[in-house]
């Protein structure tokens, strides 16, 4: 009987603990997650309802001009382009992998959604990630450690025969990754999150 209580107590103690460092971990993960910025310009985008030649912008220069490393992509209707950055203000490395979008519309009445991410071989053919991030580095346009320039997504969901209806999306959009280098273990996911809206 007295083995028992001592095994109990014992037990109880040992599920404490794990709890205790469990909330501390989770506490320290969102601390370090906070210092990881994340933002899309323009932060409103607007959508473009045309099928469009479009320069797409590899070099990140923001010119409206082609130049070595663009390439000129049929973009179909509707769509908006985006400059996603990602800041490692934190003291760890972050492996940025791709940047998923999960963009939200009505058509006719209904809720409709379409998914696409970054894609890191359309920066290059041997482009695996987009960017490992060393604290303090950065990618986006052409001032980050990692360029990766602007970029559109096309195709939203509307409905043709509507000539009035709203162009307005929701959009979320998550950073995918790990903390740690890219030829390393996985300490653990990114988890780095913002919805916005266009016009």
């Amino acid at each position: 009987m007295k083995f028992q209580r001592q095994f109990y107590r014992a037990l109880a103690f040992t599920l404490f603990l794990t709890g205790a460092l469990g909330l501390i971990s989770c506490g320290s993960d969102q601390a370090t997650f906070e210092k990881l910025e994340f933002s899309v310009t323009p932060g409103k985008p607007v959508v473009i309802n045309a099928d469009t030649n479009l320069i797409i912008d590899r070099d990140g220069d923001g010119s409206i001009e082609f130049a070595d490393g663009d390439r000129i992509d049929l973009v179909k209707k509707p769509w908006i382009l985006i400059q996603p950055t990602v800041v490692n203000n934190t003291d760890q490395v972050m492996t940025v992998v791709t940047i998923h979008f999960e963009i939200l519309g009505t058509v006719n009445g209904q809720s409709v959604k379409k998914e696409t991410t970054i894609n890191p071989t359309d920066l290059g053919a041997d482009v695996r990630i987009l960017g490992e991030l060393q604290p303090g580095e950065s990618l986006g346009g052409a001032t980050a450690t990692y360029n990766i320039g602007r970029w559109y997504i096309g195709e939203l969901p509307f409905d043709e025969l509507d000539d009035f209806q709203s162009f307005s999306y929701t959009i979320t959009a998550n950073v995918l990754g790990w903390v740690g280098a890219f030829n390393s273990d996985a300490e653990r996911r990114i988890v780095k999150t913002i919805t916005f809206t266009t016009q």
